[in-house]
């Protein structure tokens, strides 16, 4: 299914290759798609988010290894990596 807007009066949907007026459709039918378009509309949001966040998680992993590194501090290969591990 694909919309081309939001819901209004001409709006056209496609729901299984076969195109329908929104207006048209049933009462249910068309609470449904608003409610797949707000859907759609949030997961955008939270995508965006976490490819914010990913990347500040890479800021900072950057920040951290040139902390290490300005200070001199030596890894310890005889310990497990643990939860801490930075890529």
């Amino acid at each position: 299914m694909t919309t081309t807007a939001a819901p209004q009066a001409n709006l056209k949907v496609n729901i299984n290759d076969r195109d329908y007026d929104y207006a048209e459709l049933p009462q249910k039918a068309q609470l449904v798609l608003r409610d797949m378009m707000r859907i759609d509309q949030r997961i955008g949001e939270l995508q965006f988010e976490l490819r914010h966040l990913q990347a500040a998680r890479q800021l900072y992993g950057s920040g951290v290894r040139q902390a290490i590194q300005e200070e001199g501090v030596h890894d310890n290969d005889s310990e497990p990596a643990g939860n801490g591990h930075l890529d």
